[in-house]
């Protein structure tokens, strides 16, 4: 289907008892199909619907399977569901979701995500989220929860409100592929694991990405990048925020166990914590961790990780030392041909 014109939804308001929109899909019969918006504007999407049932799912689409969803654009959107809330996907089995954008308010409980709720291998490329997203538990500026995804060339600004498991970008992932990503937002948890990127990681690779923000939360695994990680990758990826939080607050990592390689990261983010602070990791365990790199001033902690260096250097309130190509991060970074250096600013994807 091949979206024609802009469209004007504010009557969807008094739609269905007041309760808005209806997604497209079920559970029982998921879209499968493939749907162009063709950069025309949907404005003022409808739903309230936070008293569905536990497998309702909230979103211009419900439910999709093997679908390929571009090019929509929903701006000024008011969501609210229970469990599996996105800006365009509640439920998202497969498929590619690429190039689309969402501005607009999004609550709910469990799996709640700017553009994707929860997601199962979906390819999800090239999309803008701007939005104030609420949601209590493994919920993200862009997804919610993921399995065995690819992630890649995404951006999220705007805020991001949670209590466990709450990401910038993505709130939980097992398995996944995030790469050159890029988050903005005010990322708030109540307790544990938030982070300006991903909340929650288990067995995923973490790859030249950064964040901006601010990342605050009440308890503990707090992470510019990734608030609790294991067996994972970790590299390449930088932040400039601010954290705070109570335990294991980190530059890049809030708390990473059996972690299989950290390299080639930098943090410049102001770090506030009660215990177990890091310029890179509160605290860390793992295989392989070389040639990352913090600033003692700017982030005001003297240790990369648990009290060592190893693997790190640092520097001393010298934010131009990461600028332009001559830096001490940038010649690393390079090599992947995915940033471009900046003169008089911190390195930039090749994307933006």
């Amino acid at each position: 289907a091949l979206r024609k014109a802009d469209i004007n939804c504010a009557e969807t308001l008094t739609w269905n008892s007041e309760t808005g929109f209806s997604p497209i899909g079920t559970s029982a019969s998921r879209f499968r199909g493939s749907f162009n918006g063709n950069n025309n504007t949907i404005n003022n999407l409808y739903f309230y619907r936070p008293s569905v049932g536990i497998n309702e799912a909230t979103g211009l689409f419900g439910f999709t399977i093997d679908a390929n969803i571009n090019n929509v654009i929903l701006t000024d959107a008011n969501i609210i569901g229970n469990r599996y809330v996105g800006g365009l996907i509640g439920d998202n089995i497969r498929g590619n979701i690429t190039n689309n954008q969402i501005n607009g308010n999004l609550t709910g409980d469990l799996y709640v995500g700017g553009l994707i709720g929860d997601d199962s291998n979906g390819i999800i490329t090239n999309n803008q989220i701007n939005g104030n997203i609420t949601g209590t538990y493994d919920s993200g500026g862009l997804v919610g929860r993921t399995y065995y995804a690819t992630i890649t060339n995404n951006y999220a600004t705007g805020t991001m409100n949670g209590t466990d498991n709450i990401g910038g970008l993505v709130g939980k992932t097992y398995y996944a592929t995030i790469i050159s990503n890029k988050t903005s937002e005010n990322v708030t948890g109540i307790n544990n694991s938030i982070g300006g990127l991903v909340g929650w990681n288990y067995r995923g690779s973490i790859i030249n990405n950064y964040t901006t923000g601010i990342v605050n939360a009440g308890q503990n695994f707090i992470g510019g990048i990734v608030g609790y990680t294991t067996i994972s990758t970790i590299k390449n990826n930088y932040t400039t925020g601010t954290i705070n939080g109570f335990w294991h607050n980190g530059g890049i990592i809030g708390q990473g166990v059996g972690v299989t390689l950290v390299a080639n990261n930098f943090s410049v983010a102001s770090i506030n914590g009660t215990n177990f602070n890091g310029g890179l990791s509160g605290y860390y365990t793992g295989s392989s961790i070389t040639n990352n790199y913090w600033d003692i001033n700017l982030t005001g902690r003297s240790n990369c990780y648990n009290g060592s260096n190893d693997g790190c250097t640092s520097t001393d309130n010298n934010a131009i030392a990461y600028y332009g190509t001559t830096g001490i991060p940038f010649n690393i970074l390079y090599f992947d041909n995915n940033w471009v250096a900046q003169d008089n600013n911190y390195p930039k994807l090749v994307w933006e």
